[in-house]
């Protein structure tokens, strides 16, 4: 079966049907809270750890599958406290392998802390869905702000060294990401630049003794699968890199790396696009989006290929006919990167060790387990 990102339309929930109504009821305005809601209801269950700790404020993201994002305040907290409340909706899941994936990924985030991965607050599990609670960022993803457009080399070089840094990072730790694309990195701005943070674990697996994972599907978004992938082979933290590379190959050009997507045929580097690329950005690509996964370099290899050590001006010459550097997109080169979040409070009513410790997902408990969940249980 495909498993992956989708971008379909499905009706929101409203903040009162988190807490014990349908999930799949259309919402009456989209991007804020419904008709008759006033801000500050909880999408958390009355009573639980978490009830009355964040105040919903409105929607941010609403056209996934099975996923809605609101925007919260933590109850007070300053304004550099603000939250993501992601909620997961288990009647929108596939079956029971993926409702127990989402339900180990907040326990992975944990053992993923890192200043490149966006941080779990809190997470808890509902009847109706699973809900992690992470920090705002609030200059959103890569994907909404390098969408149709390109970025110089001298910044996508910086945007790479901070993208690498958290792939090395959970290679390292023994897992791969699984879905790595422009939507999946987070923006914070610090110095007039950008931090990067990677974020979505939803597809995050566990690598084997071999290094790699048995193929059990597609899994991933379109556009950024590998090779290997396509053909139906085992896997490993290779096909984060090859992603990445897509990535990379789409902000420096403007277009695809692959057209059809996975349509796997010698790379384009059309001279118009690619002119005024250095020889070592262009070698570099090359070597990230190889065909052969054991040739492909690992994250942590990347960042000894000469493209990171090569005299590369921050200016670009704009040509004719050919969409222009954004002046606007500046990332942090990840040796001179500035904490995501520096002023987020660090107060004893935001979370706990104590917290952190009990915020890997369980199902709700009930009195007799025997019976069925009902609508009071969430």
């Amino acid at each position: 079966m495909l498993q992956r990102s989708c971008s379909v339309d499905m009706s929101t929930p409203t903040v009162s049907e988190l807490r014990g109504g349908n999930p799949l009821r259309t919402m009456a305005s989209r991007g804020s809270l419904a008709e008759g809601e006033e801000p500050g209801q909880a999408v958390f269950p009355p009573g639980s750890r978490l009830d009355g700790k964040f105040r919903i404020l409105s929607v941010v993201y609403a056209h996934g599958f099975d996923s809605v994002v609101y925007l919260a305040d933590k109850v007070g907290g300053t304004e550099a406290d603000k939250c993501a409340v992601k909620c997961v909706f288990k009647e929108r899941m596939y079956g029971e392998d993926q409702v127990q994936r989402a339900r180990e990924e907040a326990g992975i985030l944990h053992q993923l802390a890192h200043r490149r991965i966006i941080a779990v607050v809190a997470a808890m599990e509902t009847e109706q869905a699973f809900i992690t609670v992470m920090p705002y960022a609030a200059c959103g993803t890569l994907h909404a702000r390098s969408q149709f457009k390109t970025v110089t080399e001298f910044e996508t070089r910086n945007f790479t060294s901070q993208a690498l840094e958290a792939l090395e990072f959970v290679h390292e730790r023994g897992y791969l990401h699984g879905d790595i694309k422009p939507q999946n990195f987070l923006l914070t701005q610090a110095e007039d630049k950008f931090v990067v943070q990677l974020c979505d674990f939803g597809f995050v697996e566990r690598l084997g003794d071999s290094g790699k994972v048995k193929y059990t599907g597609m899994r991933g978004t379109s556009g950024y699968f590998s090779p290997e992938m396509v053909a139906e082979q085992a896997y490993g933290a290779g096909v984060d890199v090859f992603a990445l590379g897509c990535i990379v190959f789409q902000l420096l050009a403007g277009y695809e790396a692959f057209d059809p997507p996975s349509h796997f045929e010698e790379l384009d580097f059309d001279p118009r696009y690619w002119k005024h690329m250095s020889p070592e950005c262009v070698e570099f690509v090359e070597q990230v989006l190889d065909f052969n996964p054991d040739s492909r370099p690992c994250a942590a290899a990347c960042f000894a290929k000469p493209w990171f050590a090569a005299k590369v001006s921050e200016e670009q010459p704009v040509e004719k006919f050919v969409p222009p550097p954004d002046p606007s997109l500046k990332f942090h080169h990840r040796d001179h990167c500035p904490d995501a979040f520096p002023d987020r409070s660090r107060s004893d009513s935001w979370m706990s060790p104590a917290d952190a410790e009990k915020d890997s997902f369980a199902p709700p408990s009930r009195a007799n387990p025997n019976e069925p969940l009902s609508a009071a249980d969430a």
